[in-house]
């Protein structure tokens, strides 16, 4: 499905009270509610989010945890939408030789779905 782009009007709707909406507002931001509600509901999202600029390193302790702002940033968001339960999964150290024979596997084993 093609996703339009979010236009002046339906912003504004994002900031008047509900009840307040006029029938033609509703319209405007019933896409919006229904994709919400469905991300809200499901069980488990999955967002790959590559922290590209310096790809293949390892980001989970220092030194490069000073770097990775993708995770925080993606906890923060996802928080602000209510969502709490964020697990990161890594797949860390694929440039890095000795490591990335192991860092996808390592990666894949580490997902623990409960």
């Amino acid at each position: 499905m093609e996703m339009p782009h979010l236009t002046p009007d339906v912003l504004q709707t994002f900031f008047i009270p509900f009840d307040q909406l006029r029938p033609e507002q509703k319209k405007l931001i019933s896409l919006s509610d229904q994709l919400m509600n469905q991300l809200l509901s499901s069980d488990y999202i999955v967002i790959g989010a590559p922290l590209a600029m310096s790809s293949g390193g390892i980001y989970s302790e220092e030194p490069g945890s000073s770097n990775d702002f993708v995770a925080t940033y993606l906890k923060s968001f996802l928080s602000f939408l209510g969502m709490k339960d964020v697990t990161v999964i890594r797949a860390e150290g694929l440039k890095i030789p000795k490591i990335k024979e192991s860092a996808l596997e390592n990666a894949v084993k580490s997902i623990q779905i409960q």
